[in-house]
C-alpha cells in the first residue's frame, strides 16, 4: 500500500500527469485552473506517493476546491489531511466553501471531510450528459445566438442562476464587472437565448439562457445555463432549447455536454437526445 504525503504544492508536472490519466469527462472542470495555474488567487493541494506520483489533488481558488484523483486511497488521505488542517485553523468569519468534481472523487473525500462540522447549504448531484443524434425538440422554441439587445435578459437570467446555485447576486456584489462579462460573452457569440414563440407573441418570451464554451475540437460545454423555475416543468420546451444548442452558435455540429440536475430537467435532456456520462457532485458549506 502506498504512503501518501499531502501538502500544498507548486510542482505541477505530476498533477498534469494525473489529469492525463483521466478522461475529459472527469477533468473538464479543471480547464481554467490548468490554463492559468499560477493565478494569484489559486493554489494546489496534492496527495503524492513515495515516488512523487500524484494520486489526488485539489485546485483551490478562493474557497472553491475543484477535485480530481485516480486513487481512492489518495483521495481519503487528502481528506484526512484537509480535515486536520481545517480543525487547526478556525475562523470567526462565515465563508461559503465548495467541493466540486466527479462523484466518485467527491464521495470518498466527503465521507471523511464531513466531520469538519460545517453547515451544509447545498449538496447537488447533477449528471454530466452528452448530446447524440435522434433527439426531439419543440416547434414553440426559438433559439438564437444572443445579440447586444439581449444584454438585459442575459444579465437577469445568469444572475438568477448565480443566486440559486451560489447564493450570490452578482448584480449586487459586482454589477459593473458582471455586465462587462456578459457583454464580452455576447460579443464573442458564446451566449444563446431561447424563447417560447406563439401566434400571439411571435417575438417570443425568453425562457432559456446558456453559454457555450469549447472543450475540444468536437466537444463544447453548455455551462452555465438557466431556465426559470416555473418553466422547468415544461419538458418539451426545455428539450427544444437543449436540442437547439447542438445546431446553433459555437456548439453547432459538436457534441454538447451539459450538467443536468433533477428528474424534470433530466427527462427534458433525454427527449433532446442526451445520454448520461458521469455522476457529478457539488457540496457547499458555511
Amino acid at each position: 500500500m502506498s504512503q501518501w504525503t499531502c501538502r500544498e504544492t507548486s510542482q505541477l508536472r505530476e498533477i498534469h500527469a494525473c489529469v492525463e490519466r483521466g478522461t475529459l469527462h472527469e477533468t473538464w472542470h479543471l480547464r481554467d485552473a490548468l490554463a492559468e495555474p499560477e493565478h494569484p488567487d489559486r493554489w494546489w493541494y496534492a496527495a503524492s506517493d513515495q515516488n512523487g506520483r500524484v494520486g489526488a489533488f485539489a485546485a483551490i481558488e478562493g474557497t472553491r476546491a475543484c477535485l480530481f484523483g485516480d486513487d481512492e486511497d489518495a483521495v481519503e488521505a487528502m481528506a484526512r489531511a484537509l480535515l486536520r488542517s481545517q480543525q487547526l485553523h478556525t475562523s470567526r468569519e462565515s465563508h461559503r466553501h465548495v467541493l466540486y468534481g466527479p462523484a466518485r472523487v467527491v464521495n470518498p473525500l466527503w465521507r471523511i471531510f464531513q466531520d469538519v462540522g460545517r453547515q451544509v447549504v447545498a449538496d447537488r448531484r447533477p449528471t454530466l450528459m452528452a448530446s447524440r443524434t435522434g433527439g426531439k425538440g419543440s416547434r414553440r422554441m426559438s433559439l438564437d445566438v444572443a445579440t447586444s439587445s439581449d444584454q438585459k435578459t442575459c444579465v437577469a437570467f445568469l444572475a438568477d442562476r448565480s443566486v440559486e446555485m451560489d447564493g450570490v447576486d452578482p448584480r449586487k456584489v459586482a454589477p459593473q464587472r458582471f455586465e462587462r462579462e456578459i457583454a464580452t460573452a455576447i460579443a464573442a457569440g458564446d451566449l444563446l437565448v431561447g424563447r417560447e414563440v406563439s401566434a400571439n407573441n411571435p417575438g417570443g418570451r425568453a425562457m432559456f439562457v446558456g453559454e457555450v464554451q469549447g472543450l475540444s475540437d468536437d466537444v463544447a460545454m453548455l455551462n452555465p445555463w438557466h431556465v426559470p423555475g416555473p418553466i422547468r416543468g415544461r419538458k418539451i420546451l426545455v428539450a427544444g432549447a437543449l436540442l437547439g444548442a447542438t445546431t446553433t452558435g459555437p456548439g453547432a455540429d459538436k457534441t454538447i455536454w451539459v450538467l443536468v440536475e433533477g428528474d424534470t430537467l433530466r427527462l427534458a435532456a433525454d427527449r433532446a437526445g442526451y445520454e448520461s456520462l458521469v455522476a457529478w457532485r457539488e457540496i457547499a458549506m458555511l
